[in-house]
């Protein structure tokens, strides 16, 4: 395969939770009236979309509906945008307020030349994950602790795709997620 990927083989897949699920796993504002959650949620969800959108690259979401792990969910979303001929998927959850275009912009460029790009959180998870699709594999991506502090650094241990030094000089921020700490 060639270094210069097309951009437009890119897609965006965005990760929606719902509100219970949301709730429960980031622990957000668990005081918080259902209708304020549900109001926040559709905010950052409209939020994400538009943004998304203003990159002009293809977007794609999937609703996290609790029944299986997020792994398995996440990969199988994966697994269909390569399927549809994307050559690479940056995928992004809905709890990044502070996420502009232009990031998503870098991690597209960065997947022409980069297996994998990723963007660390500041709570040890990730904010986006992209990657090219001959790097996808089943295996190592269930393995993966989604949706926990020691997600960056296990894939940087386990999985050797990515060393730390070059995460760091892909031009992604490190930005804060909604969850309580």
């Amino acid at each position: 395969m060639s270094n210069s990927l097309n951009i437009s083989k890119a897609a965006v897949l965005v990760f929606n939770s719902n509100r219970k699920q949301q709730a429960s796993l980031l622990e957000l504002a668990p005081n918080m009236p259902a209708k304020k959650v549900d109001s926040l949620l559709r905010v950052l969800t409209s939020r994400t979309t538009k943004l998304v959108r203003k990159t002009k690259l293809p977007l794609f979401q999937v609703n996290i509906d609790g029944c299986q792990d997020f792994g398995t969910q996440a990969y199988e979303a994966y697994q269909q945008l390569f399927e549809l001929g994307f050559n690479s998927v940056i995928g992004l959850s809905n709890d990044c307020p502070t996420l502009q275009s232009e990031d998503l912009l870098i991690a597209a460029n960065s997947l022409k030349t980069q297996q994998v790009v990723l963007g660390p959180a500041k709570d040890g998870g990730l904010y986006l994950f992209g990657l090219r699709k001959n790097q996808f594999s089943k295996s190592d991506f269930v393995q993966f602790n989604w949706q926990t502090k020691t997600l960056l650094t296990g894939i940087w241990d386990n999985c050797e795709i990515l060393p730390e030094e070059e995460a760091n000089n892909q031009g992604l921020k490190i930005f804060p997620k909604i969850s309580k700490p």
